[in-house]
């Protein structure tokens, strides 16, 4: 695990609430208002997912000219139960030659790769209902232990994850970064900024992974507003994902991030250490470098699925 230690960010405001590792793991949902990818809603109703699940992942490419096909599937009993199905199958997608690897690209036919993994996994009604849940235990906490004297942000409310669309929807990464409302930013405007300082911009080619938010009535979906990159390598760079939040979901903050570390495969080939922690320092540094941007950390607990995060939300304020 990254382990995160913001002490070499001389003059970093830093906001850690204390409380057990993994407080919120075993929070089992039950009942919300959500709503479909295409933003219509659905009755509430009791849960039993997300669950986690260890199982195969594979990954099938198929040449294509200059690039492949790349169709991707997890197989895993533990889904069976839960799902009814035991593989979860998602939309191929076309990958550049140069993120295989050489004995797929030296193969003349299609190349499969599998190996063990573990996912979270869910509909979209039970992931919203895991996001209220920890919402709602969150401010229970909160209120508990009372207000932070070193704060310079409100609590958080908003968006906590990450997902990817499937026959079955994946939680993919935690939201580590976040820009209050009273900036005046959108999503676009965040990464024309970015673009601007110097190193950030459009490299590699991403997939879709979209949020859920609230939006006076229902939890809907939506996937990323922009992207913004900066290389680390041939086909490597840290990447976030842009979302604009309505004021209906957080009154406080406007713009989240799923900040992440790219491999030279985008994780196409293997099980990668995503770096959030790492990602989520960067992004802190790309903004107090603009040198009119406060940053501060908040723990929203939201790291215990992924061993690279701790559950810290980067603020710029």
């Amino acid at each position: 695990m990254v382990r995160d230690d913001d002490s070499d960010s001389i003059g970093r405001r830093r906001l850690l609430r204390g409380a057990a590792a993994g407080l919120f793991a075993a929070a089992v949902p039950t009942g919300t208002a959500a709503a479909s990818e295409s933003g219509g809603g659905s009755s509430p109703g009791k849960s039993e997912g997300p669950i986690t699940a260890t199982g195969k992942r594979i990954h099938r490419f198929e040449p294509d000219g200059d690039e492949y096909v790349h169709h991707e599937r997890f197989v895993s009993q533990d889904l069976r139960p839960h799902f009814g199905r035991a593989t979860v199958e998602y939309d191929p997608i076309t990958v550049a030659s140069e993120r295989v690897p050489e004995d797929v690209r030296e193969s003349r036919g299609a190349s499969v790769i599998q190996y063990r993994d573990t996912g979270v996994f869910g509909t979209f009604e039970q992931h919203a209902a895991a996001e209220q849940q920890l919402r709602s235990q969150l401010k229970a906490e909160r209120e508990e232990s009372g207000p932070e004297a070193d704060s310079h942000s409100p609590y958080y409310y908003g968006p906590l994850y990450n997902y990817r669309s499937g026959s079955v929807d994946e939680r993919t990464a935690p939201i580590n970064v976040a820009w209050r409302r009273y900036l005046g930013l959108s999503a676009s405007e965040v990464r024309s900024k970015m673009v601007e300082d110097g190193d950030w911009g459009n490299f590699v080619p991403s997939s879709d992974r979209y949020i859920l938010y609230y939006d006076g009535s229902s939890y809907v979906s939506k996937k990323q507003d922009k992207h913004v990159k900066k290389s680390t390598g041939v086909t490597a760079q840290w990447h976030g994902r842009l979302y604009d939040v309505p004021s209906a979901d957080d009154d406080d903050y406007a713009v989240v991030c799923g900040a992440h570390h790219d491999p030279w495969d985008h994780g196409h080939i293997t099980d990668p250490d995503w770096q959030f922690a790492d990602s989520r320092r960067e992004f802190l540094d790309a903004w107090e470098s603009l040198g009119v941007y406060f940053t501060e950390n908040q723990d929203v607990y939201n790291g215990s699925d992924f061993g690279s995060s701790n559950g810290l939300l980067g603020i710029i304020y």
